[in-house]
């Protein structure tokens, strides 16, 4: 698999124009790596081990610190490609949808740290049906204790609209997760106009802002003020911010200037099979 690092030109003599930020080349893999991706991809569908039941295909998105150009760590994406049911699948029992997700989360998630030999943070955004599912920290044990993962490895994405739309119970099963060790994180976060006080109630240890917050504040003087009040809460809390689906340079750049420093995005790398992003990390710690 051909993984290189991007041309960013302009935006890297701007980088170096500002200081010391460190810029990462996105993964560009050209026409053929490409296609050669969309095939690792369709065999990983194919190659399950024997009784495995497959709901989706795993992608992997870098999460950057941008203070060292280093991966920090990466976002599962997932492409179902069947309904969120049971199914008959290993061990001759059922299997939801949600089961099989934190499986393959905490094994890949696992695999991706073992083999960069450093610490490698996996996040995964959770929907309002997994998160509400009454065996999803079971599903988390039995998957860490399967995978040997840390579970502080582990970081779950609870989407704002749960948090404002069900308050008490997003907040029992979030402390199930925190109580066990995993991370949790709101995502999505500026897409609600409630204001920025809330997060304080609720048991997390991130926040990620993502294309809503850009979109609703427009470049200029109010976005800096709501970035910067994002980041005096989050810095009060104790939370990391992360910038998720930065578009360019100069919103990077923006980002950055602004005090933000874990960014992620098309720009910066654009979601991978396993094995691609695997090759992507190597050839980046050269």
């Amino acid at each position: 698999m051909n993984v290189r690092t991007g041309n960013w030109g302009a935006a890297a003599r701007t980088a170096k124009q500002h200081g010391n930020l460190t810029v990462l080349g996105f993964a560009d893999m050209g026409a053929s790596g490409r296609a050669a991706a969309r095939k690792s991809v369709a065999a990983e569908g194919l190659c399950a081990d024997k009784g495995e039941i497959k709901f989706g295909r795993l992608s992997f998105q870098s999460r950057v610190d941008m203070l060292d150009g280093q991966v920090a760590g990466a976002e599962v994406l997932i492409e179902w490609t069947r309904p969120e049911g049971p199914a008959a699948g290993a061990r001759s029992r059922a299997m939801s949808a949600s089961e099989w997700a934190v499986r393959e989360v905490c094994k890949q998630g696992a695999v991706l740290e073992r083999d960069n030999r450093t610490a490698l943070r996996t996040h995964v955004r959770l929907t309002a049906r997994q998160l509400m599912n009454p065996r999803l920290l079971e599903y988390f044990s039995e998957a860490i204790a399967e995978s040997g993962i840390r579970p502080e490895s582990i970081e779950c994405g609870v989407a704002e609209s749960l948090l404002l739309g069900s308050p008490q119970l997003t907040v029992a099963k979030m402390r199930q997760l925190t109580d066990a060790g995993i991370g949790v994180a709101i995502c999505d976060f500026g897409s609600d106009r409630s204001g920025l006080a809330y997060p304080s109630a609720f048991p997390v240890h991130s926040i990620w802002l993502g294309p809503t917050f850009f979109a609703r504040f427009a470049r200029g003087h109010a976005a800096s003020e709501a970035l910067r009040a994002v980041l005096r809460l989050a810095a009060k809390r104790g939370l990391k911010v992360a910038a998720c689906g930065v578009s360019g340079p100069e919103q990077m750049m923006w980002l950055y200037n602004e005090g933000c420093e874990l960014m992620q995005g098309d720009f910066l790398c654009r979601p991978l099979p396993l094995e691609t992003f695997k090759t992507f990390l190597a050839e980046l710690k050269g």
